[in-house]
């Protein structure tokens, strides 16, 4: 079942750097479906050892977004077909 949402980009300024350290470390590694029409991207994410694909459409600070849960197959296939180079980046969460 997908998951509708809607994403809002946030930036905040903080007085100093909290300590990473409490915060849980989360591996992800995603891709981009290239040639989307402009307004629409598509990714295909690993997060730790959950998959997704999400779709969000618009522009600007706001857009709607839908996300489904993958298998790991189905993950590794659309990553393969969706990037060249997959990025890799660490998440701290709580």
């Amino acid at each position: 079942m997908a998951k509708r949402s809607k994403e809002v980009e946030r930036k905040w300024l903080v007085p100093k750097l909290p300590a990473l350290y409490k915060f849980k470390h989360v591996k992800i590694v995603q891709g981009y479906l290239p040639g989307v029409e402009s307004g629409t991207e598509v990714r295909v994410r690993r997060e730790d050892k959950k998959y997704f694909e999400t779709i969000k459409i618009g522009n600007g600070l706001e857009r709607d977004e839908m996300e489904v849960e993958l298998s790991k197959k189905q993950f590794k296939v659309s990553l393969a077909h969706y990037s060249r180079s997959p990025i890799g980046k660490d998440s701290l969460q709580n």
